[in-house]
């Protein structure tokens, strides 16, 4: 099985493990939006560390958002053809615009591929970016289980960042 097929499937289980498995476009929008804020504070800081986390966690959502449309990590992963794309934050706001009218499963497809595009390229390497996306999955790993009535898991006082990990990946 390739790492980015674990990635996805890392994935799809810790939203198993603490989510619904209902789709919500507002929802979605509301943590893309606070990610890609994120992102462009990041950017404006010239903070690659930040940068790093901020593609990795709006992968991370939008392969959650296409697990809660009923996707299965094969799907989404097949999905995700990860063609080249160059204008990154252009394009994240063109889809979050489009998620809010049409196909989100699209959409989000989008999102995932530009985010990861982005990730290696800020990375420096498809390898470097899959062990960041591994180390994102760890430090959610340490978000509590369990299924949540809330949209939003939060942090505890177990929560890790996975700032250190990043840092010694790149």
């Amino acid at each position: 099985m390739s790492k980015s097929l674990q990635i996805v499937e890392s994935i799809c289980e810790w939203n198993a493990e603490r989510c619904v498995r209902k789709y919500n476009t507002s929802f979605m929008l509301d943590l893309l939006h606070e990610e890609v804020g994120e992102l462009r504070k990041a950017m404006h800081e010239n903070d690659l560390v930040e940068i790093l986390d901020a593609w990795g966690d709006i992968f991370y959502l939008a392969v959650g958002g296409m697990w809660k449309l009923g996707e299965t990590p094969t799907t989404i992963h097949g999905g995700i053809t990860c063609k080249a794309m160059f204008a990154y934050t252009k394009d994240i706001d063109m889809y979050l615009e489009n998620l809010k009218l049409e196909a989100p499963l699209r959409n989000l497809i989008g999102i995932a591929e530009v985010a990861f595009m982005a990730l290696t390229q800020y990375a420096g390497s498809e390898a470097k970016a899959i062990g960041i996306l591994q180390a994102i999955c760890m430090s959610n790993d340490t978000k509590p289980k369990g299924i949540s009535t809330e949209l939003k898991i939060q942090k505890d006082e177990k929560y890790v960042a996975p700032t250190e990990d990043i840092k010694s990946i790149i």
